[in-house]
């Protein structure tokens, strides 16, 4: 999971994809999702890729 992926909620909280914009600097296994203008940070193993950036 890196920034720039698109991603939902793994647990079927939210459906809409939403944008990874940041890798916690040091909880590695949490990334900062953009919702409208607040980054939220969630462990990625409650997330679902559906876009990668390559």
């Amino acid at each position: 999971m890196k920034a720039g992926d698109l991603v939902i909620s793994a647990r079927g909280h939210w459906s809409d994809p939403k944008l990874v914009v940041v890798v916690h600097e040091t909880a590695k296994a949490l990334v900062g999702v953009l919702f409208d203008d607040e980054i939220k940070y969630i462990h990625y193993k409650h997330l679902e890729k559906v876009s990668e950036n390559r």
